[in-house]
């Protein structure tokens, strides 16, 4: 339940940085691919990252996760473990990403008028 309220929230994000993104590129004629490229880099990428490396791909366990305790009977996972810490990752991801987005188009739209009158 709390992944799905997380993907949830990282959905709102995705939508409204593509939303005023998209309202800024209206005239571009690669503005989606442009727009799928960086959600790519910046949110799904390090997401992928957190949990291939938090999954024990390395071989070990990776040091910012507990013990699975998967060889206890009724233990956990590490397929458990890796989603649960999905839930942190993905809000603190999305909503720096988010943060940085904004905070380009904010320095695009600026650094583009002649005066500050032209900012609405």
């Amino acid at each position: 339940m709390q992944l799905l309220v997380s993907l949830l929230i990282l959905g709102g994000f995705v939508f409204l940085v593509v939303r005023f993104w998209g309202r800024y590129w209206e005239d571009k004629p690669n503005r989606n691919q442009a727009l799928l490229g960086w959600v790519t880099k910046g949110l799904l990428l390090p997401i992928l990252v957190w949990m291939l490396l938090s999954g024990g791909i390395m071989g070990r366990p990776s040091p910012w996760t507990a013990p699975t305790g998967a060889s206890v009977p009724g233990g956990v996972s590490k397929a458990q473990v890796s989603f649960k810490s999905m839930v942190p990752v993905s809000l603190v991801v999305g909503s720096y990403w988010a943060a940085a987005s904004f905070g380009w188009l904010v320095a695009v739209c600026g650094l583009g008028t002649e005066s500050r009158r032209g900012i609405r």
